[in-house]
């Protein structure tokens, strides 16, 4: 029974048009069930993709993407073959399917494939590029059908989107080490805000035959931009290296150098021009990173883009890091190479340096360099955060890597071992270790900085707020305390930064100075603000019209210029010259505030905030509240009269809106309130009658008592 079941899960991930495949994907089953690696199992965290394609489109001697062909040359002065099927932008076509972690099927469909990369096309292993087409296939009868030009998944677990090319890469340099390194090098670059290619990793069969560990990877053109930016392909350039244009045109970017070299960038003025041109802060995290990796390959994989659409500067991507991060070169001075006006070594260029060597020239942007340097080397790239990172990597390839290496297709004499692939784990964790350091000193000897000293931040409640150094956000979700290393002749710009309706306490300075001890140690924390002592509280939600209201029980009229209303996202939205009758309503649109990010969460909220960040009232939706709510309405205050503040039992679906109005739970209550105070004044005019007739009565049995006894008297 069981091997029935083995064998038809296999059938239907394997699955292709051809019987003869499928018999092979039979014989793959049968296989897998405990006497070879299985050809479609599964590893936490991996991809699955499935390629069907003729054998000749591969390997035919003539047409061959991964033969030679029959013009073919070798080239001894380049060490390989010239001419070559494989250097030629073939497509052939294809069948893709790409399955999740899960064996969910996310793609299956036709396509393009075309051998994808630079010099490593030459390696007898290739990267492959998987391209969506728009097609229409004619089926049985008259019906077609159509194909979409994109692939429309959720491949890189941040939501389904449309990707017009998809990149299996074997690693490139690392095709025969660890598989891994340019995925792990530049999600270290993403933590600093960089663009980079989203990666997932995957096994790839190929005709049924496992071919190995590989990368898929989002591919850097004009569609990239469109799907994270939203941006138009009209307006965009996209170039690289020198000054190669892949999209649009290279007129800025040579207006951009041409104002460098003419105009000496020492003077702010000229300075500030080129801050209009290029996001400077971008290019120094681009440049830190590449100089942390010691990549030497940096010189011709450059790549930087713009938009009209976005603010037409210049920003840069971090991709095919490669030939950096070996231990060999955790002590190589790059910076001293990359700030060199000489080429010294083959990937320091003048062409390739010349723009950073320029903007050093700015008092200015070498103080915030170096600095963001140091905070980096503290942070993102610190010994603690990059082997944290090295180990997830390790983790979730190793068993993938054990497959790898046990049953994959000989591509190259030399495959490698799980021991050798260990060993290449063990050396990204020297270099992680001590790169930190020698940059450190590259940068004190470059810039002749001096000594240094250690920064230490003790923070409480750190979850109420941020705390940012020459702008880079601190992590404090592990440890409540910061500390790090910097130099003692730079002054370290410091930001608190509450969230909302919170503030900070303690030390609070705008800027870290070195006195003179050798650790400067601060403590501060973030606080709740006390309650906003104004009577105005949360009505009203109508889910339909995109509205909230407010209600104002106070005597008089409150101005409720600056208020803000937040959900949670860290997006409130404000109120703009606004001024509240008494007893009256206030309205805002707010299009989505509540906290529901996700598709399942615990509880939504609304907190309201006046002008001093006060919490003025919050209103918290349990689930069974959210789900009565009738999706084109909304919820309303039950007890409007309640105390401010918390709670799911103020609140119940509504099914009509009476935005800026009494909505009928707050009538009822005034309708009673109205009842009570009639029934009052009733009970006042009959006590006012009695007390009356009472009074009276007695002041005239008084004043007879008093006149009988002035007669007695007289």
């Amino acid at each position: 029974m069981v091997m029935n079941v083995t064998a038809e899960l296999n059938l239907k991930s394997c699955r292709t048009s051809r019987p003869w495949r499928a018999a092979a994907g039979l014989v793959v089953a049968f296989l897998s069930f405990g006497f070879a690696p299985s050809a479609c199992a599964q590893d936490p965290g991996f991809m699955r993709v499935n390629i069907e394609i003729p054998e000749a489109d591969l390997f035919g001697s003539n047409h061959g993407l991964y033969a030679r062909g029959p013009q073919a040359y070798f080239d001894s002065t380049a060490g390989h073959w010239r001419n070559a099927n494989w250097e030629r932008s073939w497509e052939r076509d294809c069948t893709v399917e790409v399955f999740d972690d899960t064996g969910a099927l996310l793609i299956d469909r036709p396509a393009g494939l075309k051998i994808f990369g630079g010099m490593s096309r030459y390696y007898p292993e290739k990267s492959l590029r998987i391209i969506a087409r728009t097609q229409v296939v004619e089926m049985d009868g008259d019906s077609v059908l159509h194909w979409p030009e994109g692939f429309h998944a959720d491949v890189f677990g941040t939501g389904a989107q449309e990707y017009k090319h998809l990149v299996l890469r074997h690693s490139g340099n690392d095709y025969r080490s660890l598989r891994f390194k340019d995925a792990l090098l530049t999600s270290l670059a993403a933590e600093t805000g960089l663009d980079v290619q989203a990666s997932a990793p995957a096994h790839l069969y190929v005709n049924s035959e496992y071919w190995g560990v590989y990368n898929l990877r989002e591919k850097i053109n004009k569609y990239y931009f469109s799907d994270h930016y939203q941006l138009p392909f009209k307006g965009l350039d996209i170039l690289q290296g020198g000054r190669t244009v892949e999209h649009g045109s290279d007129e800025a970017y040579n207006d951009l150098l041409r104002f460098v070299r003419r105009h000496p960038m020492a003077l702010d003025s000229n300075f500030q021009q080129v801050q209009q041109l290029m996001d400077t802060r971008n290019f120094t995290n681009f440049w830190i990173c590449q100089l942390f990796f010691s990549n030497r390959d940096v010189r011709g994989n450059i790549r930087f883009w713009r938009s009209e659409a976005l603010d037409g500067r210049f920003r840069w991507i971090v991709y095919d890091t490669d030939l950096g991060f070996f231990p060999d070169q955790r002590k190589h001075n790059m910076l001293a190479m990359f700030t060199s006006k000489e080429q010294t070594v083959w990937y320091n260029p003048s062409w390739a340096t010349g723009l950073l060597r320029a903007l050093l020239e700015n008092e200015g942007f070498r103080d915030d360099f170096i600095l963001q340097a140091t905070v980096l080397l503290n942070t993102v790239l610190s010994p603690a955060n990059v082997e944290r990172r090295i180990d997830d990597f390790e983790a979730l390839y190793e068993p993938a890597m054990e497959r790898h290496f046990a049953g994959r297709r000989k591509f190259q004499s030399n495959q490698g071992s799980i021991e050798k692939w260990r060993r290449k784990v063990e050396d990204l964790h020297v270099f992680a270790i001590e790169r930190p350091q020698f940059l450190m000193k590259h940068l004190a000897e470059v810039f002749e900085l001096g000594e240094t000293f250690v920064v230490r931040l003790n923070v409480e409640g750190a979850q109420h707020g941020q705390v940012l150094l020459n702008g880079q956000r601190l992590d404090f979700s592990r440890d409540s305390t910061f500390e790090g290393q910097f130099f003692r002749s730079l002054e370290l710009p410091l930001a608190l930064l509450p969230r909302l309706g919170y503030h900070s306490a303690g030390d609070n300075p705008a800027s870290l100075r070195w006195v003179s001890s050798d650790t400067l140690s601060l403590d501060f924390r973030f606080e709740p603000n006390p309650p906003s002592d104004v009577d105005v509280v949360l009505h009203e939600l109508d889910l339909a019209g995109g509205r909230l209201e407010l209600f104002n029980r106070e005597q008089f009229p409150v101005d409720i210029s600056g208020w803000s209303v937040d959900g949670g996202g860290g997006n409130p939205l404000v109120f703009h010259s606004t001024l509240m009758p008494s007893y009256g309503f206030a309205v805002m649109n707010f299009g989505e505030i509540l906290n529901s990010d996700s598709a399942s969460f615990a509880r939504a909220h609304i907190s309201l905030f006046d002008a001093l960040a006060r919490p003025v009232d919050r209103a918290t939706f349990a689930d069974a509240v959210l789900l009565d709510a009738p999706a084109s309405h909304g919820f309303e205050r039950i007890a409007p009269l309640a105390p401010k503040g918390t709670g799911a039992s103020l609140w119940q679906a509504s099914s009509t809106a009476t935005i800026g109005a009494h909505n009928p739970p707050h009538l009822a209550v005034l309708e009673a309130r109205v009842q009570g105070q009639q029934q009052r004044a009733v009970h006042r005019a009959w006590r006012l009658a009695i007390g009356l007739f009472f009074g009276t009565f007695g002041a005239g049995v008084a004043l007879l008592i008093f006149m009988v006894f002035r007669s007695r008297q007289s």
